[in-house]
This record gives C-alpha cells, structure tokens and sequence, in this order.
C-alpha cells in the first residue's frame, strides 16, 4: 500500500510531513535528508500507510556524517 517515512528526534512529537514517500510498486526508493538528534543520540522512524492499512516496511538508515 502507499505510505510514508517520517524521521524525527527521539523524544518529540510525530512530524505532520514525511521525510519520504513509497509505493509497492517501486522495489526500492532512496533518499538523502538531515535530520536532528534528540534525546540519547536517537532518532525516531514512524513508517505511516494510506488509509491506515496494517503492514509493515523494511526501512535501512545509514549515518554519514553529522553537523555540530
């Protein structure tokens, strides 16, 4: 089904936008992005599907550096 990612710092609330987009369609999609560190280090992944379907997605993050 279509969905979403959504990264966002640990510790915060869900973001209203999504950091990427997917479709089953697609075998795989990649993205480049920033995204700030919250609490401990972490970052947080909510993976969102149209029309709430329940499913699941395969989700690989790579850290290649980092801002100070």
């Amino acid at each position: 089904t279509l969905g979403w990612v959504s990264l966002f710092p640990a510790g915060q609330a869900v973001p209203g936008t999504s950091t990427l987009d997917f479709d089953p369609s697609a075998y795989a999609i990649s993205n480049g992005t920033i995204a700030r560190i919250g609490n401990g280090g972490q970052v947080c992944v909510n993976v969102g599907t149209v029309n709430q379907v329940p499913g699941g997605a395969q989700v690989v993050l790579d850290v290649v550096g980092y801002l100070n």
